[in-house]
C-alpha cells in the first residue's frame, strides 16, 4: 500500500507553526513611513489539507501536472492510507534534502516533496520547514492510531457516560435554581419603580420582567450545557472526534469573529463616544439659553420669546444631524456597499413617503414664525372657526365654537387665510357688525340711534370706543344699516351677536320701526303691523283692505 503513497503528498505547517516562523513587524526607521503589509491574494493562500476535521498545512503552488487543489485532495487520501496501514512505522520516515527539492522517504520509497515555493508559502526556510514537517506527520499518525486503541475506546465510553450524568444533573439544578429565583423576585417586586413622583413601572410589570430576565437566563445556560456535554461526547470517541472539531469551529469562528470585529471597533466606539458627549454638552448649553429667552431672562429686540421653543427644536434636530454625519465613518460596516446601499434605500423610501409630512413641518416652521396666531387665539382657518388649543410641527388642533376638536395641516393652514380675532382684541378692540334693511319710510337719524341704543345695552360690548352706524347700501325698497360696536371679549362673540340681535330687536319694537322687507309691505293693507302688543299705539287697529271699483270709487270691506 505504501507504493501507492505519490510524490504528490506534499506537506505544510499547520497556521500556528508557519506564524511563529514570521519575523516580528518592526517600526519604521526615521524618516520612514509605516505602510502596511499588502494582503493575501486568494490565488497565494493555498489550499488547505483537512484530516479528521482539523486542518493540518496548506498546499501551494503546483508539481508537475498536478495543481495545488489536486494536490491538497490528494494529499488528504493518501495520509488516510498511511495512517490504516500497518506496515508503514513513523520512526523510519526520514527527509532527504535535495538541491531544489526536500524528498520524504520510507526506506527506499519517496513518500513526498517540499518545493521551495511550498515553504515559501509558510514564510520558512525549506531545509527548516521540511525537518519540522517530518515530525508533524510522525505524531498526526501517531496519536490517530493511538485513539482507535480498545483501551482509548474504553475510556470514552466512559467519559460519555460521565458527561451524561453531568448534564442530566446540570439540566435539572438549572430547572430548581430558576424556580426559586423567579418566586423571590417576585417576593422583592412590592414596590413600583419609581423617580420622584414618576412611575416608571408598576408592581407587576416589574415581577413579569424579572421572570423573563430569569426564564432567559436559564435557556441560556441549558443551551451552554447542552453545547458543552455535545462537545465532550463528540471528542470522547474517535469516530465522532472530527465532528466535535468541526462543532468546535462552528462555534468559535463566529465568537471569534465577533470579538475581534469588538476589539478592532473600539477605538472608532471611543470617536463615537467623545462626538456624542460634546453634542449633548452643547445641547444642554443651548438649552439653558434658550430656556432663559422663553423665561423673559435674556431678550433680544428682533426674538420674541414664543420663538424660543421652536429655534431650539431645530437647532436641536441640526446639531444631532451634525453628530451624526460626523460619528457615521466611524459606525462598523458603514463604508461597506451593502451599508451605503441600504442607506440609499432607507433615504429614498423616507423621501418618498414622507413628503407630505416633510411639507407639513416647513409649513408649522414657516407658521411659527410669521406669527400668524398663538395658542388660545380666536381665528377661522377657511372654514373652521375656534380657539388654537395646540401647535405642532405636522398639524394645528384647533376647537371650534361647538366643542367638536379640528386637527388640520400646517400645509393647508399655511395655504389658507387665516383670521385672527385676537390679535388685536386686547389693544384696540374687535369690531362686531351685523347689517338690517329698514324701509326708506323710517328716518335714518331714528335707526342710527335704535341701533346704537341697542348696542349699548349688549353685554360684552365696550361703551368706549362709541359703536358706529354705517349706511351700506340704499337698495330699491329698502337701506342697508350695519351697526358696529367694540368688544375686548372675541371668545365670547358668539353669544354677543346672539344678545345684540335680541337687543336690536328689543330697541326697534319700542322704537315703533318695524324690521321687515317693504317686499311684504307693498301687500300690508288689511293686515295687522308685526309690532308686539306691549309697543304698538293706543287705539291701534289693523287697517281696512282697500279695493277700487271699475268707476274708480274706493270701497272698504
Amino acid at each position: 500500500m505504501l507504493a501507492r503513497v505519490v510524490v504528490t503528498l506534499v506537506v505544510l505547517p499547520v497556521t500556528g507553526m508557519a506564524a511563529s516562523a514570521q519575523p516580528a513587524a518592526q517600526p519604521p526607521a526615521k524618516g520612514e513611513t509605516a505602510t502596511a503589509a499588502p494582503p493575501q491574494s486568494p490565488a497565494n493562500a493555498g489550499f488547505p489539507v483537512v484530516y479528521r476535521g482539523q486542518e493540518l498545512w496548506r498546499v501551494y503552488g503546483s508539481v508537475g501536472p498536478f495543481t495545488a487543489e489536486e494536490r491538497a485532495r490528494s494529499a488528504t487520501l493518501r495520509l488516510d492510507q498511511v495512517v490504516k496501514d500497518p506496515s508503514f512505522l513513523p520512526e523510519r520516515l526520514a527527509v532527504v534534502h535535495r538541491e531544489t527539492v526536500s524528498e520524504f522517504v520510507f526506506g527506499d520509497r519517496v513518500l513526498g516533496v517540499v518545493t521551495d515555493d511550498d515553504a515559501a508559502g509558510a514564510g520558512m526556510e525549506r531545509r527548516a520547514y521540511a525537518d519540522a514537517m517530518v515530525a508533524r506527520i510522525r505524531d498526526i499518525v501517531t496519536r490517530t492510531r493511538e485513539e482507535f486503541t480498545p483501551r482509548a475506546v474504553a475510556v470514552g465510553v466512559v467519559k460519555v457516560l460521565a458527561a451524561t450524568l453531568v448534564l442530566v444533573a446540570a439540566l435539572w439544578g438549572i430547572r430548581i435554581v430558576s424556580g426559586r429565583a423567579r418566586q423571590r423576585l417576585t417576593r422583592w417586586s412590592t414596590e413600583a419603580i419609581r423617580i420622584q413622583r414618576a412611575e416608571l413601572m408598576s408592581r407587576d410589570r416589574a415581577a413579569a420582567l424579572a421572570g423573563v430576565v430569569v426564564r432567559v437566563i436559564g435557556i441560556v445556560l441549558t443551551l451552554f450545557a447542552i453545547v458543552v456535554w455535545l462537545e465532550i461526547a463528540l471528542r470522547a470517541l474517535p469516530w465522532t472526534r472530527p465532528h466535535a472539531r468541526v462543532l468546535l469551529d462552528w462555534i468559535a469562528t463566529p465568537v471569534a469573529v465577533i470579538w475581534d470585529s469588538f476589539v478592532a471597533f473600539l477605538p472608532n466606539l471611543f470617536f463615537i463616544l467623545v462626538i456624542a458627549g460634546i453634542t449633548y454638552t452643547l445641547l444642554r448649553l443651548i438649552r439653558v439659553v434658550f430656556d432663559e429667552i422663553a423665561r423673559g431672562n435674556i431678550r433680544f429686540e428682533s426674538f420674541p420669546a414664543e420663538w424660543a421653543e421652536p429655534t431650539y427644536k431645530i437647532v436641536r434636530v441640526l446639531g444631532i444631524a451634525l453628530a451624526f454625519v460626523a460619528a457615521f465613518p466611524y459606525i462598523p460596516g458603514s463604508q461597506s456597499p451593502a451599508f451605503q446601499g441600504v442607506s440609499i434605500f432607507l433615504g429614498l423610501l423616507f423621501s418618498l413617503s414622507s413628503s407630505s409630512a416633510i411639507g407639513n413641518v416647513v409649513a408649522g416652521t414657516i407658521l411659527t414664525y410669521t406669527r400668524s396666531f398663538h395658542v388660545g387665539d380666536r381665528v377661522r382657518i377657511g372654514q373652521t372657526t375656534g380657539d388654537v388649543v395646540r401647535k405642532t410641527m405636522l398639524v394645528t388642533h384647533v376647537r371650534t365654537i361647538k366643542n367638536v376638536m379640528v386637527s388640520i395641516p400646517n400645509a393647508v393652514v399655511l395655504s389658507n387665510e387665516v383670521v385672527n380675532y385676537s390679535a388685536l382684541a386686547q389693544t384696540d378692540g374687535l369690531i362686531l357688525h351685523t347689517s338690517v334693511t329698514i324701509g326708506y319710510d323710517a328716518p335714518w337719524r331714528t335707526v342710527h340711534q335704535l341701533l346704537v341704543e341697542a348696542a349699548l345695552n349688549t353685554p360684552g360690548i365696550e361703551k368706549e370706543p362709541k359703536p358706529f352706524v354705517l349706511q351700506t347700501a340704499l337698495n330699491d325698497f329698502f337701506v342697508s344699516y350695519e351697526i358696529n360696536a367694540y368688544t375686548r371679549d372675541p371668545w365670547s362673540m358668539v353669544v354677543i351677536y346672539a344678545n345684540l340681535h335680541e337687543q336690536i330687536q328689543e330697541s326697534f319694537n319700542k322704537g315703533g320701526v318695524e324690521i321687515m322687507s317693504p317686499h311684504y309691505y307693498s301687500l300690508r293693507d288689511g293686515n295687522t303691523v308685526t309690532i308686539p302688543d306691549a309697543h304698538r299705539p293706543a287705539g291701534y287697529e289693523a287697517p281696512s283692505f282697500r279695493v277700487t271699483t271699475g268707476d274708480g270709487g274706493p270701497r272698504r270691506g
